[in-house]
């Protein structure tokens, strides 16, 4: 019933806002933002609401006002906006959705060559 798995969700939730906070936003962009690891773990340890929240604290910041035109993180954003309900309740959904919903071309930051990785449990990739 309940998973072995344990979060550490201090690390989940102070990270972006740090980063964000420190104007800091390539490592906020690589590390957070456009990491697959990040983004699955913080979605598994937490909600979609909280990852989604990191995403527009980044862009309303005027320490990180960059990041509002980053296609990248755009990208990512929408494709979790548009996967809002496939994956508030299978969170193992994130690559195959995020490779179904932003083309190769699109891909600047590798996001992408992140979600082809074989991955740690089960899913479905397109």
């Amino acid at each position: 019933m309940y998973g072995t798995d344990k979060y550490n969700l201090r690390k989940l939730s102070e990270l972006p806002h740090h980063l964000i906070h420190s104007g800091n936003s390539k490592v906020l962009k690589k590390e957070v933002l456009c990491n697959l690891q990040w983004l699955d773990t913080k979605l598994r340890g937490t909600t979609l609401r909280l990852v989604l929240d990191d995403f527009n604290a980044a862009c309303r910041s005027t320490l990180t006002l960059d990041l509002q035109t980053d296609m990248d993180v755009q990208y990512v954003r929408e494709t979790l906006q548009l996967s809002q309900e496939g994956l508030r309740f299978h969170p193992n959904q994130l690559a195959g959705q995020l490779l179904a919903h932003i083309r190769t071309d699109q891909d600047k930051c590798g996001i992408l060559s992140q979600a082809r990785a074989p991955p740690k449990g089960s899913c479905l990739l397109p």
